[in-house]
């Protein structure tokens, strides 16, 4: 009898231990953080990679950098929870750095995956306000004119717009496989 109750004493110490952990007082440097997730993405561990990131986010001292990457491992899950999560990690950010090409290069790579194509169009025309010669902006508005074509099978102009679009990507970056592609297709 004594033994069940030393141990539901010791399961009581150990949960509100494990809650004072979560509070102010025992959180972890950020920049310990960033370490250890950089060490989780090189081990292929990317479940801790974004618990640990999420905690530098939560700190409001991430980079921006951090917030795209953390949006990029979301959407990489490929589900509809992970492109959500995407998204509220990169408005989160944008908030903080409203002027960050890869925080809206991001944002549009998810609400591409999302298929909310017109949001996704917007984001990487901001980038490209930003960042002029940014070449994956230039590839996805390219893809979105294609797909646009692809569906109506009608409007030749929509190839012709995305035509510019995949001539830039090539001059750019020469050896993308899907510029070149598309470039030959259109």
């Amino acid at each position: 009898m004594n033994l069940n109750r030393s141990i539901s004493r010791l399961l009581v110490v150990a949960v509100a231990f494990a809650g004072l952990q979560s509070c102010s007082l025992f959180k972890r440097d950020p920049a310990k953080l960033e370490a250890s997730a950089d060490a989780a993405l090189a081990s292929g561990d990317t479940s801790r990679a974004i618990k640990l990131l999420d905690g530098v986010v939560q700190s409001r001292r991430a980079a921006p950098e951090r917030y795209a990457q953390m949006g990029g491992l979301y959407r990489s899950a490929g589900t509809i929870t992970g492109r959500l999560q995407s998204q509220k990690v990169l408005e989160l950010g944008l908030q903080r750095y409203p002027d960050h090409p890869s925080l809206w290069l991001e944002l549009g790579k998810t609400h591409y995956a999302q298929t909310f194509y017109g949001d996704a169009a917007r984001c990487f025309h901001k980038v490209l306000r930003l960042a002029p010669d940014n070449c994956e902006a230039k590839l996805y508005l390219g893809l979105d004119w294609f797909r646009k074509w692809k569906y109506m099978q009608t409007y030749r102009e929509y190839l012709g717009k995305a035509a510019p679009y995949f001539r830039n990507v090539m001059a750019c970056d020469p050896g993308n496989p899907t510029g070149f592609y598309k470039l030959a297709f259109v």
